[in-house]
């Protein structure tokens, strides 16, 4: 029989470029956890968004396989008195290993004639053993800045405000940052900002989609490329290649919706780089570019927001003022440094 796990860390909004480590650390502790408490399983994924860290393993044992231990015990000869009777140093041993002197049996070593023994362990049902487990995952998760939020020495990126851990549908009794875990999560936080259930742990996505959160970052990442490469092709152009500015977009939404927004063609005097930078270091903003190969600029930018499209004429404005002033900015640096030679 096999399970399947979900493990959730919620938190306040998680840096971008914290996420996506996060996520390989998660994956391969838990990896190497599980192979430590001899649970076999199919797979283990991670996924993440701005509020979550996810944990999914699938085809997980119910239970860890019997296993029997060689144990060896004290020398020999100091197990037992002039009679035969076993010594205080054998039935301490014997105790110890939960096992009854007359089991024990004689090995030679290269350091002498010792007692030996063979201890039967009965596996554990993972419901035992995984919420300490989890508990070790999240408490060990390091990133480049951490913050402390409670009376004791726990850290984490942001401050944790739930968690969730299912086995099937079972909770798990994991306890971590001064919380209990349940089956409740929270959806998007504007979108719908209210405690949603989760009845199993294989329909976390699924239910997450619901509440307007897209929780795997590949479905993130596609939404994201399919809508600025349509939107780019709305005022007859393409958008400025720049993979590491999608993943930066991914690891910022949600539920990412983009909109295409426009600036002073005047600005487009100025030199390539200068736009491109006041659009992508300062908004998060995608250049757009004339069709074809080497093609110039155009007054146009694609950026994203996280939300629907509800007020999307007004967020577009806003964005469209800041970035003005961004750009004023720019001209007059640009000005300012060719005044001199």
């Amino acid at each position: 029989m096999t399970r399947e796990l979900l493990f959730e860390i919620g938190a306040e909004e998680i840096p971008p470029s914290y996420v996506a480590p996060a996520l390989e650390q998660l994956e391969r502790g838990a990896r190497a956890g599980l192979a430590e408490l001899r649970l076999t399983f199919e797979s283990v994924r991670t996924v993440g968004a701005p509020r979550r860290l996810g944990l999914s393993v699938t085809g997980l044992a119910d239970r860890q396989p019997d296993r029997d231990e060689e144990v060896t015990g004290p020398n020999w000869k100091a197990a037992f008195d002039a009679a035969g009777a076993p010594t205080k140093a054998l039935l301490g041993f014997c105790q110890g290993r939960g096992v009854d002197p007359k089991d024990v049996r004689k090995v030679v070593t290269p350091k002498g004639e010792y007692v030996a023994v063979t201890v039967h362990h009965t596996g554990k049902r993972a419901a035992e053993v995984l919420p300490a487990l989890l508990a070790t995952l999240a408490s060990r998760l390091v990133f480049p800045k951490s913050m402390r939020w409670l009376d004791d020495d726990t850290r984490f990126a942001r401050p944790v405000r739930w968690l969730v851990a299912l086995l099937d549908d079972q909770v798990l009794p994991v306890r971590a940052f001064g919380l209990e875990a349940g089956r409740e999560t929270f959806g998007h936080r504007f979108l719908a900002p209210g405690r949603i259930a989760i009845p199993n742990a294989r329909d976390y996505e699924n239910t997450l989609e619901g509440v307007r959160v897209l929780v795997d970052p590949a479905r993130r990442r596609e939404r994201i490329e399919t809508q600025i490469e349509r939107l780019a092709a709305t005022v007859e152009g393409e958008v400025h290649a720049d993979p590491e500015l999608v993943d930066i977009n991914t690891f910022l939404a949600e539920w990412p919706t983009c909109f295409v927004g426009a600036f002073d063609p005047r600005y487009v005097s100025l030199p390539g780089e200068v736009i491109v930078t006041a659009l992508r270091e300062h908004q998060r903003f995608f250049a757009i570019t004339a069709p074809g190969p080497g093609g110039t600029l155009k007054p146009h930018f694609v950026a994203m927001r996280d939300g629907d499209e509800r007020g999307l004429d007004q967020v577009r404005r806003g964005n469209e003022a800041v970035l003005t002033a961004r750009l004023e900015d720019a001209e007059f640096y640009w000005n300012t440094d060719l005044k001199r030679t």
